[in-house]
């Protein structure tokens, strides 16, 4: 008798397991259904705005450090002696360049 117990026992067992696995696959229908009725209304061909903001700034930031490097060395190198001779040397040229074009 106690093997015939054992056996409803777990045929209810196994019952109770198979509704709640029922149940759980028709919730995770309704979940999928509602995520394809969300996602259709989705336009996928448009692109976020956000990532050509980003690239922009990103190309922004990358820039200036090019630009404050290159201050920084040309800094430094103005504090050496041939340092001022090229500076001096290369405003020379700016200067002639210009006087030559506005006096023609």
């Amino acid at each position: 008798m106690s093997a015939c117990g054992d056996d409803q026992r777990l045929f209810q067992a196994l019952d109770q397991r198979l509704d709640r696995l029922e149940d759980n696959i028709a919730q995770n229908r309704k979940h999928i259904l509602e995520l394809i009725t969300l996602l259709s209304g989705l336009d996928l061909a448009a692109k976020p705005a956000r990532r050509n903001s980003t690239s922009v700034k990103y190309l922004l930031r990358r820039n200036l450090y090019w630009i404050v490097i290159g201050v920084l060395v040309i800094g430094w190198a103005a504090l050496t002696p041939s340092g001022h001779y090229w500076i001096n040397h290369l405003m020379g040229l700016i200067w002639g360049l210009s006087t030559a074009v506005a006096f023609g």
